[in-house]
């Protein structure tokens, strides 16, 4: 199923804690955040000393943070 479901669908999958579209995700949307990456380090006046890789990365970390954080405040819903 999660190869059939949208991106959208595939992250609420995700985010409920659904292992099995992480490789999809990944996929699909690294690439994509490697583009915004490129588009954004480009309109910086001042090079920033990091690479496209690190910022996507911290990005993606940043957000898994605040997902797992979520989760806990939904379990104590």
């Amino acid at each position: 199923m999660a190869n059939e479901a949208s991106l959208t669908e595939r992250l609420q999958l995700f985010m409920r804690g659904d292992s099995t579209v992480v490789e999809a995700l990944l996929g699909e949307v690294l690439p994509k955040l490697h583009e915004i990456a490129v588009r954004e380090l480009k309109r910086e006046r001042y090079m920033a000393p990091v690479s496209k890789t690190e910022l996507i990365h911290e990005v993606w970390i940043s957000n898994l943070a605040k997902v797992e954080r979520h989760r806990t405040v939904l379990k104590f819903v």
